[in-house]
């Protein structure tokens, strides 16, 4: 399980100095009692290299589950974007879990997501969202709307 991302660098490929994740663990596991789901759903909105998303999937996905994050890697126009896609996307298999990428704008992948539910007429939704797009109001409170 992810608890530090200095000690995962052999496993996973994670940027050190870039750890605004971990400190979150702790009230994390606090809130895991409330998902009763033996396959939980979640949604991440904003994934960089994917360090939230791999401790929700070796967490509350180790029995089954899965994850989709929703990240615009700047549309892979810039190097930036397309290498926080690639470690994504290099870190997220080896948890052996069932996982989407979505590399667009959160809004317009909401969109999709939601009429995504209302064609399928069988989902339930989520039973984990975790927020962390763009860090201004208006749009974080948007993105929470729309999951």
């Amino acid at each position: 399980m992810l608890t530090d991302l200095s000690a995962f660098t052999n496993q996973y490929e994670f940027t050190t100095t870039q750890d605004w994740f971990t400190h979150n663990i702790p009230s994390w596991k606090s809130l895991f009692a409330f998902i009763t789901s033996p396959k939980p759903h979640i949604l991440e909105i904003g994934s960089w290299e994917g360090s939230s998303a791999v401790f929700l999937l070796t967490t509350l996905c180790a029995q089954g589950g899965e994850i989709v994050c929703i990240n615009h890697f700047d549309l892979m126009c810039t190097p930036m974007g397309r290498e926080h896609h690639r470690k994504l996307s290099q870190n997220l298999p080896q948890t052996g879990c069932s996982f989407r990428i979505l590399p667009q704008y959160s809004v317009p992948t909401l969109y999709a997501l939601l009429e995504e539910e209302i064609a399928w007429d069988t989902s339930t939704g989520f039973d984990w969202v975790y927020v962390d797009g763009l860090h201004c109001t208006d749009d974080t409170l948007l993105d929470a709307e729309l999951a």
